[in-house]
Parts: C-alpha cells; structure tokens; sequence
C-alpha cells in the first residue's frame, strides 16, 4: 500500500526533494525581470542589487520553503529512530536497484519479514501524525 508517506520517505531517500529544490533555484536565478517603467518619470530613492533580489525570491519561495520543510521533517523524525531502524528505512527506500527487498531486509535484522512490515508501519504512522496532525 504506497501512500503519502511512502512517497516523501521515497523523495528523501533518492534526493528527489533537493533536486526539485536545486531546480527551482535555478528556475528563479533565470528568471529576468524588466523594467516596465517605459514613459514614465525617473524611479529614485530606491536601490535595486539582482543579487539581493535573486536571494530574496529564493528566500520566500513557498515551494521551496515547503520541500525544506518536508526535508528538515523527515531528517529529525529519522534520527530519532533507532538505528536498525534508521537502517532498516534506508535499505527500503534505497533508490533504484539498492532498494532492498522484504526477505533481504529481515535476514540482515534477523527478524521476521512481517516483523520488519510492522515496525516500518509504525514508523509511517508515527511520521505521519506528527507531519500532518501535529497538534494531535
């Protein structure tokens, strides 16, 4: 059953969510703005630096906020975790063909597959309320 948290664990685990990042920012540096002041008085008192500007945009980004937010999220949840079970995450949600399979991942714990499947449940369960319940 893949669900919302599969998908931000996948994310995290392959660097997705900062390659949409890294994407945006590059998206917003190439973004130009022009001077629509045509015809009109001389603008004063007002400095004006593209760096700073650039800088700012990238700041207030709401995507980009939301992607660091999910990221710095996950990244605290994770290291609260145990570390077979930090391990056991990591091993799963492995990008491409370093994902692990269920029977992999329970001869390395030396556990029960359906074991492994429960704990990961509760990790997503967990993640989940403190993500998007955290008053409750």
């Amino acid at each position: 059953m893949a669900d919302k948290i599969d998908a931000v664990f996948k994310d995290y685990y392959s660097d997705k969510i900062q390659s949409k990042i890294n994407f945006r920012i590059a998206e917003i540096k190439g973004i130009h703005t022009t001077d629509e002041n045509t015809g009109g008085g001389r603008l004063q008192n007002v400095y004006r630096n593209s760096v700073e500007d650039v800088m700012i945009r990238i700041q207030q980004d709401r995507m980009i906020m939301y992607w660091e937010a999910q990221i710095k999220a996950v990244r605290s949840y994770v290291h609260t975790l145990e570390k077979d079970n930090q391990q056991m995450l990591a091993w799963h949600y492995a990008p491409g063909d370093k994902a692990k399979s269920w029977q992999q991942i329970s001869r390395l714990m030396h556990l029960d597959q359906s074991t492994c499947k429960r704990r990961l449940d509760k990790i997503k369960k967990d993640l989940r309320k403190s993500m998007f319940n955290p008053c409750g």
